[in-house]
């Protein structure tokens, strides 16, 4: 499992073993789903307050940037979840022409630009 909880209450799963796929396996998911959608231009917004997510989110840059054909319109960071925020994150996704956009963080995070975006 994923969950946060188990890293905070360690000590009430003594026999919890958590395997976790590293951040380069993510990272090449999404190279593969760009190499098999044709994606040549895609956005990335990632959690700043999450480790797990701001692992991926850094190995698949460097991935980008050893590509050619590949590349990043915009790259946002979610730290304080504010309004203004998402606004301005649309805004820019929208102004740089990406109509892919990979988002690394939560559920609530993720509903929000989504619902943000579908307005």
């Amino acid at each position: 499992s994923n969950s946060p909880t188990f890293k905070l209450k360690g000590d009430s799963f003594p026999r919890l073993w958590r395997f976790l796929i590293s951040a380069g396996v993510y990272a090449d998911m999404m190279i593969e789903l760009m190499n098999i959608f044709r994606w040549e231009n895609v956005s990335l917004v990632q959690d700043l307050e999450s480790e797990f997510y701001t692992g991926i989110a850094k190995v698949f840059l460097e991935a980008i940037d050893d590509r050619a054909d590949k590349r990043i319109l915009y790259h946002a960071g979610v730290f304080k979840q504010t309004e203004s925020f998402y606004e301005r994150a649309l805004n820019d996704i929208q102004n740089n022409g990406a109509r892919i956009v990979f988002i690394l963080a939560n559920g609530g995070q993720i509903g929000k630009l989504i619902c943000m975006a579908a307005e």
